[in-house]
């Protein structure tokens, strides 16, 4: 499985919601997800950093929607997979093997979008 792999006409569906003379909707719900996926990993981080288990559920639980609504399914998969872990107490598997997986393919995720929808912007 590819988590870096992104369903293009996802995004592409939802221009549908376009009305006439207002900024662009897959722009405007790219750079949501690019701010808002780095400040719930960062949450993640500290949650992980600070014991805070309700917190680290609630920030993977975020990633698991937010990224299935950008069309990058098998990340949202894994960020569903960590919440999983996270909920049964198993943080150690998290920060051993799922995030840092999560961070690589959520970074190539992040540029393949930047580069599509946002070009001449920096990715990070």
């Amino acid at each position: 499985m590819d988590l870096t792999t992104i369903d293009w006409s996802r995004l592409e569906q939802l221009r549908a919601l376009q009305k006439p003379g207002r900024p662009d909707v897959v722009r405007q719900l790219t750079a949501t997800y690019l701010a808002n996926s780095r400040g719930l990993i960062a949450s993640l981080d500290q949650a992980l950093a600070d014991g805070n288990t309700d917190v680290m559920v609630r920030a993977a639980h975020s990633l698991k929607s937010t990224t299935a609504t950008i069309g990058a399914d098998a990340l949202a998969q894994l960020a569903a997979q960590m919440e999983t872990e996270l909920r049964r107490g198993d943080t150690g598997t998290v920060v051993e093997r799922l995030l840092p997986q999560f961070r690589l393919a959520h970074e190539t995720v992040a540029n393949a979008l930047t580069e599509r929808y946002l070009p001449g912007e920096s990715p990070g």
